[in-house]
């Protein structure tokens, strides 16, 4: 996948959210109207792997995992092309439930 910015839906059950996210040399960085994201990200031909960390940057503010406040998600996937991923994650504070996220290139840095 190429490095840029990248539109990121998040899906868990009925639930949605999106942000933006920075991908660049294998980092993850970036955010919504509540929460940060950093981590990091490995692919290897089509197959991506990776974890994230989600931090509350603004009270009271929802996630697609209600109540979550901070907690690390991770996750794997596939590339569908060089500007967009399909990746599922979990996240222990979760047990059960399986996050669908997809990226979208907006802008290659």
């Amino acid at each position: 996948m190429q490095d840029g910015l990248y539109k990121v839906t998040f899906r868990v059950g009925t639930d949605y959210g999106c942000g933006v996210v920075t991908l660049s040399e294998g980092k993850v960085a970036g955010g919504d109207g509540g929460f940060f994201y950093v981590g990091a990200l490995n692919v290897q031909g089509t197959v991506i792997t990776g974890q994230v960390d989600i931090r509350q940057h603004t009270a009271g503010a929802e996630n697609v995992f209600a109540g979550l406040t901070n907690f690390r998600l991770t996750f794997n996937g596939q590339v569908g092309s060089d500007t967009s991923a399909r990746l599922q994650g979990a996240t222990a504070s979760a047990m059960g439930q399986t996050v669908w996220i997809d990226l979208e290139l907006l802008q290659a840095l």
